[in-house]
């Protein structure tokens, strides 16, 4: 028996450090050397596809930034915007990195790490709409929106009726047909959009004033808190060395993060 005690011994270790982890997310993604990220990879310049079909954008650099402060690699999974969230709370992904902002409904689910961003609402239209032109004319009429999204929630408390997307390419093309009124979205990725498709018949009408956090949402719960403090202490570093600033004047043409 006393043979077999230096197995044993290494074994009991092994088992103590996988129970550890898994009550630990910070420790479980250093142990698999790779965090898991959730992003659409459909909305540019955020997270999208470069002409060469590769994973590329704002969030995707950033995420990859603080994978590399972490110590591991960043593992993107892609998904539809309705998936992210579910798929955060079943444990299929440990983080997402796709523009998402801190509302207070999102906060009574989820933790989110200090903001790497700030994002304002353009209110979207065909050119020849001269019915809308601000947030309080949408109420009664159809607005092509992302379920479950921001601006969806945004849309809906002004009593516009959704009409349901996938992307923001389907959502503007709606808008384009007649088949919606309106559409809301980020003012950036609407300007990237007309800048790959400048003969769209589509113009803003109103941009919010006031400018929303973008967050890493996290599930809730003290196994995720070192992840969260891990994240925190890489987006503040990042900021402090200048290269969310760099990241976002690449991908925007200005500075976001302040």
């Amino acid at each position: 028996m006393r043979k077999y005690l230096p197995y044993i011994i290494t074994a009991l270790f092994f088992l103590c450090g996988c129970q550890e982890s898994k009550n630990d997310l910070l420790k479980a993604v250093i142990q698999k050397g790779e965090i898991t990220i959730a992003t659409e990879g459909t909305w540019a310049p955020w997270t999208f596809h470069d002409k060469d079909g590769n994973l590329t954008g704002f969030d995707i650099e950033v995420a990859r930034a603080i994978a590399k402060k972490l110590g591991v690699q960043a593992h993107f999974i892609e998904t539809e915007w309705s998936g992210i969230f579910d798929g955060l709370t079943s444990g299929a992904y440990d983080i997402s990195c796709n523009g998402i902002e801190i509302t207070s409904e999102r906060l009574e689910k989820y933790d989110f790490s200090v903001p790497y961003g700030l994002i304002r609402t353009a209110l979207i239209v065909r050119n020849d709409n001269h019915d809308i032109s601000s947030i309080d004319d949408i109420t009664g009429r159809p607005l092509s929106q992302t379920f479950g999204s921001t601006y969806s929630m945004v849309a809906e408390k002004h009593g516009a009726v959704i009409v349901k997307c996938e992307t923001m390419e389907e959502a503007l093309n709606l808008v384009e047909k007649g088949e919606a009124d309106a559409h809301l979205n980020a003012d950036v990725s609407f300007y990237e959009y007309m800048k790959a498709y400048p003969q769209t018949p589509l113009k803003t009408v109103a941009i919010g004033k006031r400018a929303s956090p973008v967050a890493i949402p996290l599930r809730k719960g003290q196994k995720v808190s070192s992840l969260r403090e891990a994240i925190n202490k890489a987006i503040l570093e990042l900021e402090e060395e200048g290269v969310l600033t760099e990241i976002s004047e690449k991908y925007f043409g200005s500075d976001i993060t302040q």
